[in-house]
């Protein structure tokens, strides 16, 4: 992406309060993005001023991403897309805390990255420095032995992706992984690694987050610790509760006990450990 291109951001929804949220939450972005979203009723794009087009004005260099919202009537029973997102695009799925087998089939059905509703300003953030693109990062500090192998990096986003798929790949081969153990695998250490870096370690470069993979006899164990000062993860709310649909905490932790088949923290909750059984 060059350095005079503004971002764009394509929102689908037609609720309007996911368009109110989405609309607030994007115009705080750094760097500023130009955002487009469809209309439903009239089967068009609206960009800044209200100025309504076909088509958004798209680029391969100024294409970031479509946020899809999966409640939509803009998608059909079975998720196709009754819309046209331009093809440069890279999807993100807008899901509800508690939709996770939604959300999970947007993910396997290309999508290539997830937010929750109500938005966490942090996630969006989070979401949005992923994709504008970075091509070069530095050396990943990996390490082996006959047990385990170990990736460790900076709280720094840029380092997030290619540390979940150098674990994940590595996961596959070590422990024979089929196809649905590694993509559940592959979102619930991207999750796991994010909250690391954006919880744990408030984003400080200076911390690092380690993710260890073991084998077991029947079990793949997969640990994320950060440096940070730890959370009580019994304190976390269940986000089902009818009064924590519209809070954005639990989320991501109900998320991976719902992919993972344990989920288990360290007592000062500075590590969380994702069980596979195999």
């Amino acid at each position: 992406m060059t350095s005079h291109a503004s971002p764009l951001v394509l929102v689908v929804s037609d609720r309007r309060t996911v368009l109110r949220s989405l609309l607030e939450q994007l115009g705080r972005l750094v760097p500023p993005a130009t955002v487009w979203s469809w209309r439903s009723a009239s089967g068009d794009w609206q960009g800044p001023g209200d100025v309504a087009a076909a088509a958004p004005p798209t680029d391969p260099e100024t294409v970031a991403l479509a946020i899809v919202d999966l409640e939509s009537a803009l998608l059909s029973a079975d998720g196709l897309e009754r819309f046209a997102v331009p093809a440069e695009a890279r999807r993100v799925a807008l899901a509800e805390g508690t939709h996770t087998e939604r959300l999970l089939r947007a993910l396997a059905g290309g999508y290539e990255d997830y937010l929750f509703f109500p938005i966490n300003p942090a996630e969006l953030g989070l979401v949005w420095h992923r994709h504008l693109g970075r091509d070069e990062i530095a050396h990943l500090q990996v390490d082996v032995d006959e047990r385990c192998f170990c990736v460790s990096c900076p709280s720094d986003v840029v380092y997030l992706e290619p540390a979940v798929t150098k674990m994940v790949a590595t996961c596959r081969r070590i422990a024979d992984l089929e196809n649905r153990a590694e993509f559940r695998l592959r979102i619930a250490l991207g999750e796991a690694v994010a909250n690391a870096m954006l919880h744990g370690n408030r984003e400080d470069r200076r911390r690092h987050v380690t993710i260890r993979a073991e084998t077991r006899p029947h079990a793949l164990w997969v640990s994320v610790a950060d440096e940070g000062t730890g959370f009580d993860p019994t304190a976390v709310p269940d986000p089902r509760g009818p009064d924590r649909l519209e809070r954005s905490s639990g989320r991501g932790l109900y998320l991976l006990r719902t992919l993972m088949d344990n989920v288990t923290f360290s007592d000062d909750g500075t590590v969380v450990r994702l069980e596979l059984h195999r």
